[in-house]
């Protein structure tokens, strides 16, 4: 079964639970708290959309199939097309964020905050608890890849606090116990790359300083070499490139021991590629950026950790393009990051507008300022939907980049840059 695409898999797993599209709609509406019909059932199962990062786990649990099963089939349908030079199908997932956000809550805060103990001492804590905490670490992750900072990292503090006071709280075992820790300190890294996304960089060490200590205690490999990378990347993109490669090279030392997904080792590399680019090692920044593509290419044949399902071809792509930016090669950065964005799947919704803020800072520098300008409108048309503040100072670095082009277009670009600004919403 390796080989079936999406929509049939739906439809014969549908049919073998003897369900109607409409008996499954409704099934889906339960597990999501989200409207669903039996036209966005048949949608899916004819493969007019696919379904993204918020489906897979309502289908998984409606069909009695491991999430794994159905994302291997929507690569498989995506590789199909791709081979077949037809046009990628779009994922279907709620984009407009105060939907997309009642629905995280419906699908974390509602069904999980509620079911488990308040922290009061005494209270019994269980594997069926920690499995709820774990999925709703999940959702935080989808929620960040759609919109970055913001609401998600408010969220995620809630959450972080909750299991805080479960773990000096409630009653448990040894073995919950070293489990409730892990949780915290993977949440209190995701709450350190919330606030990063937030440009909150004070907050941000403080999080991943207090997962690091986390991950030294319960001897968790993989959020050391997690909090080590976020960490990297927060150093290379403020000024301490040198400072990023070592705590790169502790995290490789790290996954090498513990034997991580391939993945990772690939997205380390990339890091390393960005830093080595910064501090001038061009030769062995094509090295560690060879070295990443060879390590990702090694992944295909099994999932890849849920939280690094974001490194892919686009984020490749899109490194690739900053590093040839970097080192002034502009029509070079600018083939890479519109290759970024071709390749980016639509779940990852912040990272393309960090790839069109990019290319359209690529092209001013190449003088084309009417292409640029397009890109730009594309951001700030949408951006009350993300709340990235990386990508608000994106925009901000293309007002100045264009405010003395003597152009129509860029006069009006910047006049709507700022207009946004002023109103709120960048």
């Amino acid at each position: 079964m390796t080989d079936e695409t999406i929509g049939p898999l739906l439809k014969r797993l549908r049919l073998g639970l003897e369900r109607s599209q409409t008996e499954q709609a409704e099934e889906l509406a339960r597990l999501s708290g989200t409207a669903v019909d039996r036209n966005a059932v048949s949608r899916w199962e004819r493969e007019e959309r696919l379904p993204g990062r918020f489906w897979l786990p309502h289908h998984a649990e409606a069909l009695g199939v491991p999430v794994d099963t159905l994302r291997r089939a929507v690569a498989e349908t995506r590789r199909m097309r791709r081979s077949g030079g037809l046009e990628l199908i779009e994922e279907d997932d709620p984009l407009d964020r105060r939907v997309f956000l009642s629905a995280a809550v419906a699908t974390t805060a509602l069904p999980v905050l509620p079911a488990l103990p308040t922290g009061k001492l005494g209270e019994r804590v269980g594997p069926e608890h920690v499995g709820q905490l774990r999925a709703s670490v999940a959702a935080l992750n989808a929620l960040d890849d759609a919109y970055g900072g913001g609401e998600v990292r408010t969220l995620a503090l809630r959450h972080l606090a909750r299991v805080r006071r479960l773990v000096n709280g409630a009653d448990y075992g040894e073995s919950i116990g070293l489990q409730l820790r892990e949780v915290a300190g993977e949440l209190s890294e995701q709450c350190g790359w919330l606030s990063f996304d937030s440009c909150r960089h004070q907050e941000a060490l403080a999080h991943w300083g207090e997962a690091l200590t986390v991950a030294d205690m319960v001897g968790s490999r993989h959020l050391r070499v997690t909090v080590l990378a976020s960490t990297a990347l927060q150093h290379i993109s403020h000024g301490r490139p040198r400072d990023g490669l070592h705590l790169l090279h502790a995290a490789q030392r790290t996954n090498a021991r513990g034997a991580d997904s391939p993945a990772m080792a690939s997205l380390l590399k990339c890091r390393e590629s960005r830093a080595l680019c910064r501090v001038g090692d061009r030769a062995g920044s094509v090295a560690a950026m060879n070295a990443a593509v060879s390590a990702f290419d090694r992944t295909r044949r099994d999932p890849d950790p849920e939280w690094v399902a974001f490194h892919g071809p686009a984020e490749l792509a899109f490194a690739q393009g900053c590093n040839h930016a970097d080192a002034g090669e502009l029509p070079a950065a600018v083939a890479c990051l519109r290759g970024a964005l071709n390749s980016r799947e639509d779940g990852f919704v912040r990272n393309g507008y960090l790839y069109r803020v990019s290319l359209a800072e690529a092209l001013i520098g190449l003088g084309a300022v009417d292409e640029a300008c397009g890109y730009t409108h594309q951001v700030v048309t949408d951006l009350p939907e993300i709340a990235s503040v990386r990508v608000h100072s994106g925009l901000g670095r293309i007002a100045k980049a264009l405010d003395p082009v003597d152009a129509g277009i860029a006069r009006d670009t910047v006049d709507m840059i700022r207009t946004a600004t002023r109103e709120g919403t960048a």
